[in-house]
């Protein structure tokens, strides 16, 4: 799905239209060199193979996603306005992180080195830079790609052109979660120096929602602990968390977040944005594109002329799933003009999410309409080993299942489960019946019984999930969108096959045993992967959700169980029963005990 506007993109660049050499490009006059689709010069190619390249790695939201976004927070962290200015950033975002070994090795960053920096992202710069990139425009682009790669990951603009430096950022400039120095007022004023607002900082903060500490054990927090419930997801739950009166179990919360959470001039933001995903997704996308240039001279930014260039997201919302090499265009920059305005930052209005596309504020795609087969199209999408995947993974879980769909949720898996438990239903169900008759009369099929079927399967993995999408959105929450909804009920049906197929027995007890096994199973199912999208919302009313998917799937159960293996099914009413052929009793079995 292409979107121009530059807001409506996964991960938007604006090129520099400077020459481009080994030492990455510049900011600034001249024209660039290096061509690019949509005949705009200026902006290397390169950069659709490295995105995907990233986003592969970055897949599922791993560590190497989540290093990612924490490495882009660091560079450009070592910026403030007390820093002696120096080209090309003044600490800032300028790449140092990368290629300084004092400052990759101090307390605060060496983790990093050696989970992420040694480990990977110094390799994917020597394998890049012959082309012209830079180590501060990679180190942002693959903090953007990590954001996106995460569920729920909101869209950064990012910004391609940056100057490097191998001088060390001065130290002593990034937060401490722990001790001294991680008071509020101590913080706000670290990021005051920085250009970053106490509503700008509650905003940023929220990245802790898929972070996982490997630096903090001396304060009590193991290899790799969660600061949130659902360090999977990107979400409020983080918010919620971080309000709430003690640690929740299995979270490991930073004093940092805590003090910023309660404190008077960033708690009323963290209240806002627990209830209201939306709202913080565009306003944490406004403060990391600010953040991402800390440290450049605004003069340098508004006296270049440089192109945006758009990458595509198709509707599923992931870049995984996105033909980089047709979706990437140059456009004349609009940064200028737009920071002229305040565009750069989001409006809350703005915040508008497809029902189909948590992340996308398009309404609408120049590439494919309502009206199109296209459009519907997309969300058959899929090959036979992704469906055995997720069949797989549905009834063998082993992760999150919609960390599973990767951002491309499927209608093709749901409605052939779907379907196929109707039919079993149908038959087996009139098996249940017949040999209840002791194999009396003649074996007929009564079509009602396929219409109670149909009408209990589909009505069932189609509205409920629905409803459940409705009610997320009526409490602020978007963790996760309605195909997303419809994908995981339609998965959940799966257990419901075998279960149909061993359920014909005439024992009743039996039968009972099968049917609430096939329960136990799918309910599990749905609880395990609802719980961090219902928990995005307050403790309250996610307690109510969960408790009323749990009852209404209980009554999915109920009802297969009577309907179609109780040996009267009420579907089918006595006056229905088909007549007597040739002198012999009338068939009694779908309608007699």
């Amino acid at each position: 799905m292409l979107r121009i506007l530059i807001l409506w993109s996964a991960t938007a660049l604006l090129c520099s239209g400077a020459s481009l050499d080994r030492r990455g490009p510049q900011f600034g006059g001249g024209g660039g060199h290096v061509g690019g689709s949509g005949g705009i010069s200026g902006c290397p190619s390169i950069w659709t193979q490295i995105a995907s390249d990233l986003r592969s790695d970055f897949a599922g939201c791993n560590d190497l996603a989540r290093s990612s976004i924490r490495f882009a927070f660091h560079d450009a962290a070592g910026y403030s306005v007390k820093n002696p200015t120096y080209a090309p950033a003044s600490g800032g975002a300028d790449g140092s992180l990368l290629l300084n070994d004092e400052e990759i090795s101090r307390p605060a960053n060496n983790p990093l080195k050696q989970n992420y920096r040694d480990k990977y992202l110094l390799g994917k710069y020597n394998q890049y830079k012959s082309n012209g990139i830079s180590a501060a425009d990679l180190v942002q682009f693959a903090g953007s790609i990590g954001t996106r790669s995460c569920r729920g990951g909101p869209i950064v603009r990012t910004v391609v052109g940056r100057n490097d430096t191998t001088t060390a950022a001065p130290a002593g400039l990034l937060p401490n979660a722990f001790g001294p120095g991680s008071d509020a007022e101590t913080l706000l004023a670290l990021w005051a120096d920085k250009g970053i607002s106490p509503r700008e900082l509650a905003a940023l903060m929220g990245a802790h929602s898929t972070s996982r500490s490997f630096a903090e054990e001396t304060n009590g927090i193991p290899a790799g602990g969660p600061q949130d419930s659902t360090p999977g997801v990107w979400d409020v739950t983080y918010y919620r968390e971080a309000q709430a009166s003690s640690n929740p179990p299995g979270v490991y919360r930073f004093n940092s977040d805590v003090n910023l959470a309660n404190a008077s001039a960033t708690g009323p933001s963290f209240t806002q944005f627990r209830r209201n995903q939306g709202l913080w997704a565009n306003e944490f996308s406004a403060a990391m594109a600010k953040l991402s240039v800390a440290g450049i001279p605004a003069t340098v930014m508004a006296n270049r002329q440089g192109y945006d260039v758009v990458v595509d997201v198709d509707a599923e919302g992931d870049l995984g799933h996105t033909d980089l090499n047709d979706d990437l265009e140059f456009h004349n920059s609009t940064f200028e003009n737009q920071n002229a305005r305040g565009g750069n930052k989001i409006q809350p209005d703005q915040a508008n999410t497809s029902f189909l596309n948590p992340s996308s504020n398009a309404p609408s795609s120049s590439k494919r309409y309502l009206w199109s087969i296209a459009f519907y199209q997309q969300f058959f999408d899929v090959d036979t080993s992704q469906i055995l995947h997720r069949c797989q993974a549905a009834l063998f879980p082993k992760q999150n299942f919609l960390d599973v769909l990767e951002g491309n949720p499927d209608l093709y898996g749901p409605f052939w489960i779907a379907t196929t438990v109707v039919v079993i239903l149908f038959l087996t169900g009139t098996i249940s019946q017949y040999l209840a008759e002791k194999g009396k009369g003649h074996f007929a099929y009564d079509f009602r019984l396929l219409s109670g079927a149909a009408g209990l399967i589909y009505g069932y993995t189609a509205v409920i999930p629905l409803g459940l999408w409705a009610t997320l959105k009526w409490f602020g929450s978007e963790s996760a969108n309605l195909l997303e909804c419809w994908a995981l009920y339609g998965y959940a049906n799966l257990i419901w096959i075998p279960v149909a197929l061993v359920s014909w027995s005439p024992l009743t007890a039996l039968n009972f045993a099968f049917v609430g096994v096939g329960f136990a199973l799918s309910a599990v199912f749905l609880f395990r992967n609802l719980y961090p999208v219902v928990s995005a919302t307050d403790a309250k009313t996610s307690k109510i959700l969960l408790i009323v998917v749990i009852a209404l799937h209980a009554g999915l159960a109920i009802a297969i169980k009577i309907l179609f293996f109780a040996h009267g099914s009420p579907v089918s009413k006595a006056g229905d029963k088909p007549k007597p052929a040739d002198g012999d009793e009338q068939a009694k079995m779908l309608f007699g005990m």
